[in-house]
């Protein structure tokens, strides 16, 4: 089941130009390796001059926000690494902050990498096949945050 972010941000198409989609995903004993592309919509403005700073995935229950909440490490942007990986089980959300991806970006985007360990698929994380995001133009619950899909499997 898929819900909006829980918040007062706009989450209507197009409030704001990122969107995320899979790159590749691949698997080694006891972990998966996610890439996702984050790029922007050269058809929607970008006013903000922090650009998209944090990616929330709808993890879609309370049970699996808890189950999961260590299985992320490794994480990078554009091959620098980010520690802002938290999750937050009351919102069934999980959230990597402080990504700081600027209007300016390259028209091929950027790259999001990450682990999923313990034996867990980033399907696992978001209930199926696909993944429900929101791509938050600020830090906090307001501003825009578009929902959009990604493909999991």
């Amino acid at each position: 089941m898929s819900h909006p972010p829980l918040c007062s941000c706009d989450s209507s198409p197009g409030s704001n130009s990122f969107m995320v989609q899979t790159e590749g995903i691949s698997f080694a004993i006891g972990r998966q390796f996610i890439e996702l592309r984050i790029f922007r919509d050269p058809n929607i403005a970008c006013d903000r001059s922090i650009g998209m700073d944090k990616l929330e995935l709808n993890v879609n229950s309370f049970q699996a926000a808890v189950r999961y909440r260590r299985s992320i490490r490794n994480a990078f942007i554009d091959g620098r690494k980010t520690d802002a990986v938290y999750w937050e089980p009351a919102r069934r959300t999980m959230k990597f902050t402080n990504l700081q991806i600027p209007c300016t970006i390259d028209p091929t985007g950027v790259l999001l990498t990450f682990d999923v360990v313990n034996d867990y698929t980033l399907e696992d994380i978001c209930g199926g096949p696909v993944c429900q995001y929101a791509a938050f133009d600020t830090s906090g619950v307001d501003g825009t945050c578009p929902v959009g899909f990604f493909q999991a499997a």
